[in-house]
């Protein structure tokens, strides 16, 4: 019944279902989790953080109830605790790009920029990774805002303009990075990767054998430098063995 009354919005209602479960069954598990969840959902956040006192530590490995936790203190303007929630949460589930997300906010409010920075970009690579590319333009916005050069977000930039098919734009990131000397094995292939399309295989073979020699299991970066040794008129032979 209260799973009904969340999915109508009805979040006084099921808490009063949730609240029956409790009387019945003190420590059910669902139950507990849930009443947390929808005292933040009622805005009333004193009394989620009071209550998430009392049940969090019994669900220490609950990355959820961590964010939750997290959220409440950050509705409250507690940015070190609310940092601290949101960091254990990443912690528990370091794929989970939202957690980082949230970390990031919270230590940019509570002025901890370098932190800051790390997580957006963090965030900002999960969520590329995860093709969750409608969540990146915010967090390239403050990004450009606290720290526009960090090597990383330039190359996110770049990956970015790469898989919206602005080839110019993206090359013109990637180039920056491998001239300063900045750039990752990534933004080497996929310089290589440009470089194939143009018809510009000795420059490809170069910006391909890079990325190989970086990232040396990668078969991917192997099996793409064979092809552009053979387009070049090199022997491919060996490279097609190592990407096997």
């Amino acid at each position: 019944a209260a799973e009904c009354y969340i999915n109508l919005h009805m979040y006084d209602n099921a808490l009063t279902e949730v609240e029956k479960v409790l009387e019945l069954e003190s420590r059910h598990r669902e139950a507990r989790l849930e009443k947390a969840n929808l005292l933040y959902l009622e805005n009333r956040f004193l009394d989620a953080k009071e209550y998430l006192s009392e049940i969090i530590e019994d669900f220490p490995d609950n990355a959820v109830l961590h964010n939750l936790s997290g959220n409440v203190e950050f509705a409250l303007g507690n940015w070190d605790e609310a940092a601290a929630q949101y960091t254990k949460a990443l912690e528990l589930e370091p794929e989970m790009p939202i957690f980082a997300l949230n970390a990031a906010r919270a230590f940019d409010n509570a002025e901890q920029s370098g932190r800051a920075v790390e997580l957006f970009v963090n965030a900002a690579r999960l969520f590329f990774r995860q093709e969750g590319f409608d969540d990146l333009p915010p967090i390239f916005a403050r990004l450009e805002e606290l720290e526009p050069e960090n090597p990383e977000f330039r190359a996110l930039k770049g990956k970015t303009a790469f898989q919206n098919g602005d080839f110019l734009m993206a090359r013109r990131y990637f180039d920056a990075l491998i001239d300063r000397g900045e750039a990752q094995s990534g933004v080497y292939f996929l310089r290589g990767i440009l470089q194939s399309s143009e018809g510009d295989w000795s420059a490809a073979v170069s910006s391909l054998r890079t990325a190989a020699e970086l990232e040396p299991e990668e078969a991917l970066y192997r099996m793409k430098l064979a092809e552009a040794l053979y387009y070049a008129g090199e022997d491919p032979h060996a490279e097609l063995a190592r990407a096997r």
